[in-house]
């Protein structure tokens, strides 16, 4: 846990001592937190939308570095069907 990450939530007329305590010792309470705890605090649709969030953040990131062709590919693949009924006859024409 950051400052950062309290910034938003803390309230404005706190001291900063204050403040700094409380991300020290949220720290202290989250290095002693297993899984399980972590998970009791928290809905599963809370974490399903915390996962969401950070895989669109990871696939914007990874779009971002992509030229157009391999947008392009990534929105149309090509069809490998064909390819798989040629094998499948083949096979089978194997098998006979």
């Amino acid at each position: 846990m950051t400052t950062e990450n309290t910034t938003s939530e803390s309230n404005e007329n706190v001291d900063p001592k204050q403040e700094e305590a409380t991300v020290a010792l949220a720290n202290q309470i989250l290095a002693r937190v297993n899984v399980s705890e972590a998970l009791s605090l928290i809905s599963l649709s809370a974490v399903m939308q915390l996962v969401q969030n950070k895989v669109v953040e990871q696939a914007r990131s990874e779009v971002e570095k992509m030229d157009d062709d391999q947008i392009e590919d990534l929105l149309n693949p090509p069809a490998e069907t064909e390819d798989v009924e040629d094998d499948s006859e083949e096979a089978s024409s194997e098998d006979s």
